[in-house]
């Protein structure tokens, strides 16, 4: 879970300062884009490419590489296509994972995983729904100028044979590389014991 937190040194790198600088920045990687921006104008937005800059650190090359990368992705993955509908046993999953209808203090987006409840559903279907509220949740977040979403992960009655371990790396590689600086803090209520072991070693 490392990558949910930053050094003190990226901390205190400089970044741009004004409103122009961020838009000079987003028109730079445009140009590095090339016509990825027309192929997919919905996902190129200025909100999205902000979201990539502000976790590369405001860099331009690494920031155009990564969505260059995630534009691949959605290619073969399609997650705008997913509809509501077409998720398998709704009604049971929804209690896995969903976003309630209330924000924090700070007007941040919740998300809430209930880990212990076991899925009905495939490795393939859980994914897919993950992608369906990671895109929901971007398309709340559009404007925001820093991260907008608060994990909480319930592990209360969670046993090793809750969340296949597969499953979890699957989920957590697509937070990371394909939805960058959407979630921010992350909040692990009632972590098992194992997990103490996990923390040290990071």
């Amino acid at each position: 879970m490392s990558y949910l937190f930053r050094t003190r040194s990226e901390a205190t790198q400089q970044k741009p300062t004004s409103s122009q600088d961020h838009q000079r920045k987003i028109g730079e990687v445009r140009e590095l884009l090339g016509d990825l921006s027309m192929e997919m104008p919905s996902f190129l937005s200025d909100g999205t490419i902000r979201r990539f800059l502000r976790t590369r650190n405001w860099c331009i090359e690494p920031a155009a590489k990564a969505l260059k990368e995630t534009a691949k992705w959605r290619r073969q993955f399609k997650p705008d296509k997913i509809c509501w509908e077409d998720l398998a046993c709704r009604d049971h999953e929804v209690r896995r994972a969903y976003m309630p209808d209330y924000l924090d203090k700070n007007g941040r987006t919740v998300f809430v995983t209930m880990t212990s409840t076991k899925s009905l559903t495939s490795t393939k279907e859980h994914i897919k729904q993950l992608v369906y509220n990671l895109e929901n949740m971007a398309i709340s977040s559009e404007d925001a100028k820093d991260d907008n979403v608060v994990w909480i992960c319930d592990f209360r009655g969670w046993t090793l044979s809750s969340t296949p371990m597969s499953e979890t790396r699957e989920s957590l590689h697509i937070i990371q590389k394909y939805y960058p600086g959407l979630i921010g803090p992350a909040i692990f209520s009632n972590p098992p014991k194992i997990f103490e072991s996990f923390w040290k070693a990071q």
